[in-house]
């Protein structure tokens, strides 16, 4: 986290306390009002606590903004700036760069599962700079982007995307439906996703297909946990909970990587498919987080006595040394 980022969190936390920003208690997706504490903090030092039900097991975080909250906190470049979403990236060369990595990965998964030829139009939620569209647009798809950021919305304009600041649904020009729509990292920072999976519904055609990736919960360390991240997801509750949404499963991939992302592709659905069972969720994820809580705190006394050795420093390089080539055999 910079120093401009520790500053904007300072700044986050002073809000929260002086009760400046309106927090509210939920219920779970499921309707219960159990919950466990998982964490008064969330990885940045955030003030938001992270809870776990314990009826299905879905992480969450409660109390929770409002949504008049939210909307001032992702309605501006705060969160984007709080997150370093922005710093770097509200350029066309960045998104260039950005579109040949993950994106380029999420493009060649959704065109083994649907008749790619009939494609027409292409929708994001979240969109960013479009780096996730553009390898559509180049094929000469319509592509249309929604997100709150108007630096990186500004930047993928100038590359010829049809790119807006805000919310789908608060634009009246809106009515159209798309063969498919994206959703990378967006679903779980909403407030009410299922009924929002209603609404994205209108907006898609007949036949047409929605992509969401999250990130994945297999384990759920200090490092897991952000303040923006309204529910955590394992596979089983967000295939669980996009079933009650009215879809199923077209495919579905994960990364190896604990702390890493999960997508599923989706159709529409009359019926219930084989709905995972979230019976023994809770108590399934109360090992997981017992054994992660371990994991962390051996990984905190190691890095203790390697500073205490005067070989943190070194360590951490070797460390973003090998994330950074691993990067780049991937974009090889």
């Amino acid at each position: 986290m910079s120093l401009a980022s520790m500053d904007m969190r300072d700044e986050l936390n002073k809000l929260i306390e002086e009760k400046k920003l309106a927090f509210e208690e939920v219920p779970c997706l499921c309707g219960n009002e159990s919950f466990s504490l998982i964490a008064e903090y969330d990885k940045f030092g955030i003030a938001q606590k992270t809870v776990i039900c314990e009826k299905c097991g879905l992480i969450q975080s409660n109390p929770r903004m409002s949504d008049e909250a939210l909307d001032w906190f992702y309605g501006s470049d705060f969160y984007g700036n709080l997150y370093g979403r922005i710093e770097r990236k509200a350029t066309t060369e960045f998104i260039l760069s950005e579109a040949e990595g993950r994106p380029k990965k999420r493009y060649e998964f959704i065109k083994k599962y649907i008749d790619y030829g009939k494609v027409k139009s292409v929708l994001e939620i979240g969109c960013g700079g479009g780096w996730s569209l553009y390898q559509f647009f180049k094929d000469g798809k319509k592509v249309v982007g929604y997100d709150y950021g108007p630096a990186l919305v500004e930047a993928g304009v100038k590359l010829g995307m049809d790119l807006r600041v805000g919310k789908i649904e608060d634009d009246p020009k809106e009515h159209g439906e798309y063969d498919v729509i994206l959703m990378c990292h967006v679903f779980e920072h909403l407030p009410h996703p299922l009924k929002f999976m209603k609404k994205l519904e209108t907006y898609l055609a007949p036949g047409g297909l929605i992509y969401i990736e999250v990130p994945h919960m297999k384990e759920v360390m200090m490092a897991s946990l952000v303040n923006a991240h309204t529910y955590s997801f394992t596979k089983n509750t967000l295939l669980h909970y996009l079933d009650l949404a009215g879809f199923a499963p077209v495919a579905y991939w994960s990364d190896k990587n604990p702390i890493g992302s999960q997508a599923v592709l989706l159709k529409r659905t009359e019926d219930s498919y084989q709905i995972p069972s979230l019976e023994p969720e809770y108590e399934r994820m109360k090992i997981v987080i017992e054994k992660s809580d371990a994991k962390w705190t051996r990984r905190q006394s190691y890095k203790k006595i390697l500073k205490n050795l005067g070989l943190l420093r070194a360590t951490s390089f070797f460390s973003h040394l090998k994330r950074k080539m691993q990067r780049g055999k991937s974009k090889a």
